[in-house]
């Protein structure tokens, strides 16, 4: 039922100069819980700038059946007709009013509308509406500091990957196609920035602190909520990507209207971060961002900025981004009346520990790329690390190859890092699928969203909320044996936490992958962050040691594998080329130096024939076992190389340990 209401003379104040309510329609007088309730507002008042609450501020005061006060801060709104694709956008009538609202309690609500302009405030007599029960689960919360819950006590767990920003020339239609097919395959879960391409409201053609000129934008992510929520999938909002403040990383700063150049308060981008006045811009987009969309359940959460360690000098001025984050933060939390959860991102996955044990982020989520054929290890080493540090929900927001989703499409079309990564983060202990980067121009375009089913299936009869499980790395046992890929995960540009390293026949490195540098740093330059690596081994039988050069290098690096102390390959490396030597059986000590000029990237150490093939991630609680087995060759390396799918293993054995005494375990 659409209510409408007509005021013109209830209003005395109006005489005087104050708003004048026209019209105040709303989208029903019952509705179920959590459901967007949505008032349509017409009025007359004193602006010019209909975003700047010193010369208007329309909000609405909701009173709950059990006597709670909420105060909901309304918008000004553009309405279109959508067509297409590929998507064309029809601006429909003149701009209105808006306050939207999600009711939390079933029974009678009432509630005033109230607008202040700068001759005055009127407010609207006590109205109401009815709310009822319905099958809306609630705003999403951290459940026992490990994983995530709805609010009626129902489990979360995100199913789902990155989906960045739209294409062209589909735009919104783009995003149809691809919810529609992770919901078809019933993912949950997606990952949008508000980027000056797709969902930005304030960027160069709108100024400072006036979204006019993108009011398109806001109604294509009115529209994108909406789709989500009828396909039931939750969305993790990015409010700034980094490129907007740098001039190195995707650099954006030159269209950015916080540069001074653009008429913004911002001689540089760093200074972005301390300046007042942008603080203040901010804060008022970030008003109009929660007054629109905050109401809807599906907005899982803030992310407040992508990578920020990529933004402009950030080791010189980190100390003044960790401030503003947590000024930020503080700032949407007091602002957010849901209690909506909050969070970050950094591209380097040892930052940063200010932000992580701050109470205002609830979550944490971890950037890693690499080139591996192994790239499950990293992600759940640094996933189990940050959940032993920090207690808070942690996983993997993004990852990719470094050569991105084009390189995958061709190395890896079926998808078998994708399928392993989501099997092992599932294992990790962390809150969500980690989240693929790729989503069109390989997860889309190769069809892969069906590896999500089979998670799904396996999840829907797993209680992660009721029992304490903890991620463990049983041992395994099989005669069939595999390489073993070690994928150095230290990615600080320094000095390394360790130099030497035990690898062991059951695929575990001792320490861990964690401790071992990306880089080999040369004898001319940054020589200060030189700890060449050392690794401790067993070979069963002669075999090969490989050291796989990354993607990219500083001038004349020249690497050199020591085998028990005598040098066994000394040349100039190029980037994307594997060297080795053979390794006979016995013990050895295989020393690795880069003694040219400058550093190169690692991608990885390869041990040939050398693991046992099989190996398995689980979650362990008193009574239950969670796990997945994985044969080590079905990796997309393999596949690519050997042409074909690894020979099945018959003999293997997995050993647990703690095991409850008189426990039923049953084996699925």
């Amino acid at each position: 039922m659409i209510k409408k209401i007509f005021l013109v003379a209830v209003f005395v104040s109006s005489i005087n100069g104050a708003p004048i309510f026209n019209s105040i329609v709303s989208n029903k007088d019952t509705l179920g819980r959590y459901e967007k309730f949505e008032i349509s507002i017409n009025l007359t008042a004193s602006f010019t700038n209909p975003f700047n609450k010193s010369e208007i501020h329309l909000r609405a005061l909701f009173v709950s059946p059990s006597g709670k006060n909420f105060i909901i801060d309304g918008f000004y709104y553009q309405d279109y007709i959508r067509t297409g694709p590929p998507e064309n956008l029809t601006q429909n009538g003149e701009p209105f009013w808006k306050i939207r609202f999600s009711p939390n309690e079933t029974g009678n609500w009432s509630y005033q509308i109230i607008c202040t302009d700068l001759n005055g405030t009127t407010t609207t007599g006590t109205r109401n509406f009815f709310c009822v029960p319905s099958d809306k689960k609630g705003f999403i919360r951290v459940a026992n500091n490990r994983y995530l819950k709805f609010e009626n006590g129902d489990q979360f767990f995100g199913i789902g990957l990155n989906m960045g920003w739209y294409d062209y020339p589909e735009k919104t239609y783009s995003y149809q196609r691809w919810i529609d097919s992770l919901s078809a395959n019933n993912g949950n879960l997606i990952r949008v920035w508000m980027s000056e391409n797709a969902f930005a409201i304030e960027w160069k053609n709108t100024g400072l602190g006036n979204y006019t000129n993108r009011l398109d934008r806001a109604y294509q992510l009115d529209w994108l909520l909406d789709y989500a929520e009828k396909k039931n999938v939750y969305v993790q909002l990015c409010l700034v990507p980094h490129g907007q403040f740098s001039i190195n990383v995707d650099p954006e700063w030159n269209n950015n209207p916080y540069n001074s150049a653009n008429g913004g308060p911002c001689p540089t981008p760093e200074s972005f971060f301390t300046n007042e006045v942008a603080k203040n811009y901010f804060k008022r987009r970030l008003d109009y961002i929660i007054a629109r969309w905050g109401y809807s359940p599906n907005l899982f959460a803030w992310e407040i900025f992508n990578e920020v360690d990529h933004t402009n000098n950030y080791d010189q001025n980190k100390q003044n981004v960790t401030q503003w984050l947590i000024e930020i933060a503080q700032y949407i939390k007091s602002k957010d009346v849901y209690g909506r959860i909050v969070t970050t991102s950094f591209a380097n996955e040892f930052l940063e520990p200010l932000i992580w044990s701050n109470l205002f982020f609830d979550i944490i989520q971890l950037h890693h790329y690499n080139t591996t054929a192994d790239m499950q290890t990293a992600l759940v080493e640094l996933t189990r690390l940050y959940l032993s540090d920090y207690n808070k929900p942690t996983a993997i927001g993004e990852y990719d190859f470094l050569e991105l989703g084009y390189w995958a499409s061709d190395n890896d079309p079926l998808g078998i890092n994708f399928h392993n990564t989501l099997w092992a983060s599932v294992m990790s202990g962390a809150y969500l699928t980690a989240m693929s980067w790729s989503w069109n121009n390989y997860i889309a375009n190769k069809n892969l969203f069906y590896h999500f089913k089979s998670i799904v299936n396996f999840l829907s009869n797993v209680n992660l909320l009721n029992k304490n499980f903890t991620p463990v790395s049983p041992q395994t046992f099989t005669t069939q044996k595999a390489d073993f890929v070690v994928a150095p995960a230290y990615p600080l540009w320094g000095l390394s936490p360790a130099n030497n390293f035990t690898v062991s026949h059951n695929g575990l490195i001792n320490p861990n992958t964690i401790n071992l540098s990306k880089f080999l740093y040369g004898t001319a330059f940054n020589t200060e962050y030189r700890n060449p690596p050392t690794f401790n081994v067993s070979y069963d039988e002669i075999a090969e040691f490989k050291v796989v050069v990354g993607n990219s290098m500083g001038a004349s690096p020249r690497l050199q594998i020591w085998l028990n102390g005598i040098k066994r390959l000394d040349q100039i490396a190029n980037t994307n080329v594997t060297y080795s030597i053979t390794v006979p059986a016995g013990e050895h000590q295989i020393f690795v130096d880069n003694q040219g000029i400058d550093w190169m990237r690692i991608a990885e150490y390869v041990f040939t024939n050398f693991a046992v093939g099989l190996r398995c991630y689980a979650l362990q609680s008193e009574n239950e076992i969670l796990g997945w087995v994985q044969n080590r060759n079905f990796n997309w390396r393999y596949v690519r190389d050997i042409g074909g799918f690894p020979q099945i293993i018959t003999d293997g054995k997995i050993i647990f340990t703690n095991i409850s005494q008189g426990s039923i375990y049953k084996v699925d």
